[in-house]
């Protein structure tokens, strides 16, 4: 897989989805599919409209964002998704982390956390607020 969709703000009244490349996967990587991504009624709402304090830039910065608090900027906190590709103690599992909303997305492995068997990965979106 060498593409992927993701959420992109574009202005403070315009987002969209977008068509962008994967980058290729390193060892200690893995290709996660998106299931469930958290969006925020207070941060991501700040973020869209383009309201962050320039004081708070390097805090409200999260892992693997695209662009700055100007625009444009991929931005997101909490997604659960499926690994399918990766080391085997890691393909097939659900995993939560901090990333942006993406439909896939590569990333280390050591990024991720398993979410353990009973817990829904609907229910294991939440853990951000954790």
């Amino acid at each position: 897989m060498t593409d992927t969709t993701a959420l992109w703000h574009l202005s403070e009244r315009e987002s969209s989805i977008r068509s962008q490349l994967l980058p290729p996967q390193k060892t200690g990587e893995c290709l996660i599919k998106s299931l469930f991504s958290l969006v925020s009624s207070g941060t991501e709402t700040l973020v869209a409209t383009g309201q962050v304090p320039a004081e708070l830039h390097d805090s409200m910065q999260v892992p693997y964002m695209e662009g700055d608090f100007s625009f444009p900027v991929k931005y997101g906190y909490s997604l659960v998704g499926k690994v399918v590709e990766g080391s085997e103690n890691l393909v097939s599992k659900y995993v939560h982390l901090l990333h942006p909303h993406q439909q896939h997305c590569v990333v280390k492995e050591t990024d991720v956390t398993v979410i353990p068997e009973g817990i829904p990965p609907l229910r294991a979106v939440l853990a951000s607020n954790l």
